[in-house]
């Protein structure tokens, strides 16, 4: 990818005004899919992401997902200030969120789950987006387990069988009828989730505030955003026993966890390969075993 950052200035004008000034463009580390930049400008200090023109959707879904949870007053969001392409490149301009070094995990906890109060009319959403650049499919269903099992298991297993047999195509089946009997046998309410909770999505203001970012946005059950949290580390019990002191856990959560947790494990093989494999098989295995 070429990085033109005179054509990506023009580009930005029909957003910013014709007065719009680059300065400078600092590379900032953390992202596996995208490129990032803090930009210095006339106008304030800028966060944009880069890659490929082809990636425009998936630029365009984040800026939908950002502007959903700003609607949560609880949480501090980056603004999405400009989303587009050019012959190089395509890109999300968006507001810089000066962050501590370190994460006030109860504060967070807080917010999260006040996040996660509004209570939607169906599971889903209107458009598919993304997670990582692997397309999240949604579209609306009053079935969690079926939307759960339609639109996040199934397309990551097919997606995982096209280059691996350690699962074998035979054993779809039975792992569907645990997931679904998992999964349906509460009444569940659609919560707004972030889709992507782990440690890197968020973090706390300078002012003190809880931030997050990143989001793979849909309307879902929020016991999917502490699957995820808890998966690959990085929160405090605090930031746990935050959450739980304004959404205590139901009944049976470890089990629907595993589940949850299944899906993020097979985007990161479908992703990155490597031993994620293995941890697919075990938590499968795991959920077999429920």
């Amino acid at each position: 990818m070429l990085l033109n950052w005179p054509q990506l200035e023009d580009s930005f004008k029909s957003d910013f005004g014709s007065n719009f000034v680059l300065h400078s463009a600092e590379p900032v580390a953390g992202g596996d899919i995208n490129l990032g930049f803090e930009l210095d400008t006339n106008l304030g200090t800028y966060f944009i992401k880069l890659n490929t023109p082809d990636k425009l959707e998936m630029f365009q879904a984040e800026r939908e997902g950002l502007l959903e949870l700003a609607k949560c007053p609880s949480l501090v969001v980056p603004e999405p200030i400009s989303v587009g392409q050019n012959a190089n490149a395509a890109f999300l301009c968006m507001t810089w969120l000066d962050l501590r070094p370190d994460i006030d995990h109860g504060p967070l906890g807080e917010a999260i789950a006040l996040m996660h109060e509004p209570i939607g009319q169906q599971f889903g959403g209107k458009k598919n987006n993304f997670i990582g650049s692997t397309v999240q499919h949604n579209g609306w269903s009053d079935s969690w387990a079926e939307f759960f099992w339609e639109k996040r298991l199934e397309p990551q297993i097919y997606k995982m069988l096209e280059v691996s047999t350690s699962f074998p195509e035979s054993a779809l089946e039975p792992l569907k009828e645990k997931v679904l009997k998992l999964l349906g046998a509460y009444e569940f309410a659609p919560s707004l989730v972030h889709g992507d909770l782990w440690n890197g999505n968020v973090g706390t203001t300078i002012e003190g505030k809880p931030a997050i970012f990143d989001p793979a946005v849909y309307w879902g059950h929020s016991e999917t955003d502490i699957a995820l949290a808890r998966l690959f580390g990085g929160f405090t019990e605090t930031f746990f026993e935050a959450y739980e002191s304004v959404r205590p856990s139901l009944q049976d959560e470890e089990d629907r966890l595993q589940v949850y947790q299944l899906y993020h494990l097979l985007n990161h093989y479908n992703l990155f390969g490597g031993n994620y494999l293995d941890q697919c098989i075990k938590k499968i295995g795991k959920i077999m075993a429920l």
